[in-house]
C-alpha cells in the first residue's frame, strides 16, 4: 500500500464521517443537503481510486466510481460556498445545484453507453491517456463552477476579516483552504497529468473540515447522537450556542420563538448581535465553557426556569389552555 493510497482511504472516511455529522446536525441549515452531497462525491472519488490502486476493482470500474464524484462535485462546491456566504440565490433557487449537474451527469452517463463513451472517455482512450471532446468540454464547465465557489468562499473571507467581526480568522481559514484543491489541481494539469497522483481529492479533504466548522455546530469530527439533538430541540427554555470566537452555531426552537427568529437566520452572526433580539425583560445567562483553561464556547440561557422547577415541555392540553 503506497502512501497515496492510504490519503485516499483517510480521506474517504473523513468525507463519510463529517458527512454523517453533518446530516444529523444541520437539519435545519440551507448548506446541509448540498454538503452532504460534497461529502458523498469525495467519498466516490477517493473510493473509485482507492479500490483501483489495490486492485480489488478493475481499473475501468474504479474510473466509473471517481468520476460519479468528478462530475458531482463542482456544482455541489458551488452551493455549499453560496450558502456558507449566505448569499440571497442560495434561498431563492434551491435546486440550482441539480441544475448545474446535469451537463455532468450527462457526460457521466456516456460511460456506459458503449461507443459513444468515446466522446467523453472510454476504456481504449482512459488506456492511452487520451480524452473525449466533452471530457475538455465538461473540465472547462467544472473549472468555471469551482473557481466561482472559491473566488465567493475568499469575499466572504475578506469581508469577515475587514469588518473586524467575530470569526474572522476563521473565514480567512476557510478562504485559504478553499483555495488548495483549486491550486492542487490546477498544477496537476498544468504538469501535463505526469504526476503520478492527483493530489485534488485528498486537499477537498482538507477542505471540507473547514467548512464542516464553518457551517455546523458541534466539533469537527463530531457525529451528534440523535436523541441527544432531540433532548436539546425540546427543553423548555432558549438555547443559543455559541463558538469560541463568539459566532452562534446553534439554536433551539424554545429561543427561537424567543427571539422571533429563525434559526438558519441567526447562524454565523455574532451572539450579542442574536441575543440583540432578546424581548426586554427576559432573563439571559451567559456561561462559557472551558476545557483545560481555554474557553471552547459559550452558550445562553433564555427564560431559564427558577431553581426547583420542574423541566417539563408544555403539552398540547397546556398550549390550549
Amino acid at each position: 500500500m503506497t502512501p497515496y493510497t492510504l490519503a485516499l482511504e483517510l480521506t474517504a472516511l473523513l468525507a463519510f464521517w463529517v458527512g454523517l455529522g453533518a446530516w444529523q446536525h444541520g437539519r435545519d441549515v440551507p448548506a446541509r443537503l448540498p454538503f452532504v452531497g460534497l461529502a458523498l462525491s469525495v467519498l466516490a472519488w477517493c473510493t473509485g481510486e482507492a479500490l483501483s490502486a489495490r486492485g480489488l476493482v478493475s481499473p475501468w470500474t474504479g474510473v466509473e466510481l471517481k468520476y460519479l464524484g468528478i462530475v458531482t462535485l463542482p456544482p455541489l462546491w458551488l452551493a455549499v460556498a453560496i450558502h456558507t456566504a449566505r448569499l440571497e440565490i442560495g434561498r431563492r433557487l434551491p435546486y440550482l445545484p441539480l441544475a448545474l449537474m446535469l451537463p455532468g451527469l450527462f457526460a457521466y452517463a456516456l460511460l456506459f453507453l458503449g461507443p459513444w463513451a468515446a466522446l467523453f472517455l472510454s476504456p481504449e482512450t482512459h488506456a492511452q491517456g487520451g480524452r473525449g471532446p466533452l471530457w475538455w468540454v465538461h473540465a472547462g464547465y467544472a473549472y468555471v463552477l469551482i473557481v466561482s465557489g472559491t473566488t465567493i468562499q475568499l469575499s466572504a473571507a475578506i469581508r469577515a476579516q475587514r469588518s473586524g467581526g467575530s470569526g474572522r480568522w476563521r473565514w480567512l481559514a476557510i478562504g485559504v483552504a478553499s483555495v488548495l484543491p483549486l491550486a492542487g489541481n490546477a498544477s496537476y494539469i498544468a504538469s501535463g497529468h505526469s504526476w503520478s497522483h492527483d493530489p485534488t481529492p485528498v486537499l477537498i479533504g482538507v477542505t471540507l473540515l473547514a467548512l464542516r466548522s464553518a457551517v455546523f455546530s458541534g466539533g469537527l469530527l463530531q457525529v451528534l447522537p440523535i436523541a441527544q439533538r432531540d433532548l436539546i430541540d425540546h427543553l423548555p427554555f432558549g438555547v443559543v450556542l455559541a463558538d469560541r470566537f463568539g459566532a452562534v452555531i446553534d439554536v433551539n426552537p424554545a429561543a427561537e420563538r424567543r427571539l422571533g427568529m429563525r434559526r438558519r437566520d441567526a447562524l454565523g452572526r455574532a451572539l450579542e448581535a442574536v441575543l440583540a433580539f432578546v424581548p426586554p425583560g427576559t432573563p439571559v445567562e451567559i456561561t462559557g465553557v472551558e476545557v483545560r483553561g481555554r474557553e471552547i464556547a459559550r452558550f445562553a440561557l433564555l427564560d431559564l426556569p427558577a431553581p426547583g422547577a420542574r423541566l417539563l415541555a408544555p403539552t398540547p392540553g397546556d398550549v390550549a389552555a
